[in-house]
């Protein structure tokens, strides 16, 4: 502005738009060190990372120097993602970061950026980084399901949702039909960017783990939640 001032304005864009900027600037040097600040912030002032992963989340007990090499092997292959593949995959998991605060007496935040600014961005674990995953395999001593499709699902609960609040709620242990749809699952302490998904309906998927068995939400993709929509139309 001619005063010297700034002023910014946000804009909600068609979706197809969207994808076709997104397409465009998201491989850029310069829209990722602005959105993602492992590339240029501080990586000494991460006191602890929290992993969020498909069937739950966990602390990593990790020293500095292991820290840093799981932020390196990262950013290696987070480097060669490009928007279509971050719109097609499923994030398996999902790194938060604990930053320490500024010295002048920031408490810090606890989320996916080391810039203790209140930026919120994730860091999402895209099953194509088999580094990542096998480092932080290695740091925990667990395997790390890559999708659902890996996960003993043994039944799901569905609660539809509308305008008015809850709406229907119902189960389904068909395990031929769990086994058609459970792939195209996203945990929702997971979330995801970039892959459109529809929150019409809630649904928790019951799996047995080595702890017995366990629930856990998720969320699905437009033509999932339908097929889900379709076969309790025709169950009834």
């Amino acid at each position: 502005m001619k005063n010297g001032r700034e002023k910014r304005r946000s804009y909600i864009l068609d979706p197809g738009l969207k994808d076709r900027l997104m397409s465009q600037v998201f491989s850029s040097k310069e829209y990722r060190e602005d959105k993602y600040s492992l590339y240029t912030g501080d990586w000494k002032r991460v006191r602890a990372v929290e992993l969020c992963s498909l069937t739950g989340s966990m602390n990593l007990k990790t020293t500095e120097k292991q820290r840093e090499e799981l932020f390196r092997i990262y950013l290696e292959e987070f480097d060669r993602l490009d928007y279509d593949t971050a719109r097609a995959e499923i994030p398996s998991g999902r790194l938060v970061l604990d930053c320490a605060g500024d010295e002048g007496g920031d408490t810090g935040n606890s989320y996916g950026a080391v810039s203790c600014m209140g930026d919120l961005a994730s860091y999402y674990i895209y099953p194509s980084f088999k580094n990542t995953i096998g480092y932080l395999e290695e740091l925990t001593g667990e395997r790390i399901p890559l999708s659902y499709e890996e996960i003993p699902v043994t039944k799901l609960d569905i609660w539809e949702c509308n305008e008015e609040g809850p709406g229907e709620e119902y189960t389904i242990r068909d395990e031929k039909f769990i086994e058609s749809v459970k792939g195209k699952f996203a945990g929702s302490e997971v979330g995801t960017e970039f892959y459109p998904l529809d929150t019409s309906i809630d649904v928790y998927v019951t799996f047995t783990s080595e702890n017995g068995s366990e629930q856990i939400n998720v969320h699905a993709d437009k033509k999932t939640v339908e097929q889900i929509k379709k076969y309790r139309n025709t169950e009834n």
